[in-house]
């Protein structure tokens, strides 16, 4: 089907008085700049480089390292 049909049958959706106001703002134009945009994304987002991650847990952050030391009783005075 054309693209022309589609919005035709779209546009008995819409009342009279937006349409014109729509098709303004949906030209060919505007849509082929939409679709380049969202296939550079696909791409950019698929071949980019990634940054790699450390294997492995991550430490502890150091807020709770320093709460268990607090709480930790001192055993070294004897």
């Amino acid at each position: 089907m054309s693209n022309h049909f589609i919005f035709g049958l779209l546009s008995a959706l819409i009342k009279s008085n937006r349409l014109g106001k729509i098709a303004i703002i949906v030209k060919p134009a505007t849509l082929l700049k939409l679709h380049q945009a969202l296939v550079d994304r696909k791409y950019r987002q698929r071949y980019s480089n990634k940054v790699s991650k450390k294997a492995g847990q991550k430490a502890p952050a150091q807020t709770l390292i320093d709460l268990v030391l607090i709480l930790t009783p001192n055993d070294n005075s004897a």
